[in-house]
């Protein structure tokens, strides 16, 4: 088993330290249960039924929009925030880099 804070994402983690240390509040905790070890090469063999991580930011926060209820418990953050936060992040970064040339594409189309 491995028990970690339910408020796991960094930002919460401080957050609810504070929190701690201020006020005295209890910390949540969930102890979570990681399985069977993989008896296979997961980078070979591996199934459709391996999770993944998201591979980009924009598919972290549709993952973080979709399952965000470990932020909700003890009232760390409210659905507002959260939902805040996603935007600002998609706004002003996810966008940002989205609407510029890479600069692979420099090498590909404009380096002759």
């Amino acid at each position: 088993m491995i028990c970690v804070n339910e408020t796991h994402a960094g930002a919460a983690l401080r957050w609810t330290q504070r929190r701690d240390a201020a006020g005295g509040a209890r910390r949540n905790r969930a102890c979570l249960d990681p399985g069977a070890p993989a008896d296979y090469d997961l980078f070979e063999d591996a199934a459709e039924d391996v999770p993944q991580v998201p591979s980009s930011l924009a598919e972290a926060l549709d993952a973080l929009g979709a399952d965000h209820e470990f932020l909700l418990a003890g009232d760390v953050f409210s659905e507002e925030l959260i939902q805040t936060w996603i935007a600002w992040k998609r706004e002003n970064e996810i966008d940002a880099v989205r609407l510029r040339p890479h600069p692979a594409e420099f090498a590909l189309y404009f380096d002759c």
